[in-house]
């Protein structure tokens, strides 16, 4: 099922961006609090994603959300 594939790859392809983005030469350099914050929200709501795309995962799933959006609350 390509969905399985794809819904956690656009979290994939977020986390490399912002790594990318912070490991930038040159310019105006990231905070690295407000990395690390954005890398754990990322990671939590990608581990949130997996566990809804299986079914009985749908409590890890809404914890893994919460954490991430606490990351969010904290990161802004």
């Amino acid at each position: 099922d390509l969905y399985r594939v794809f819904k956690p790859l656009v979290m994939v392809l977020l986390i490399v961006f912002v790594l990318l983005r912070h490991s930038r030469v040159g310019g105006n350099p990231v905070p690295l609090r407000f990395t690390l914050l954005l890398l754990a929200a990322l990671a939590c709501c990608l581990a949130g994603d997996v566990f809804l795309m299986y079914p009985g995962y749908f409590i890890p799933g809404l914890v893994s959300f919460l954490v991430g959006h606490l990351f969010y609350i904290a990161l802004f």
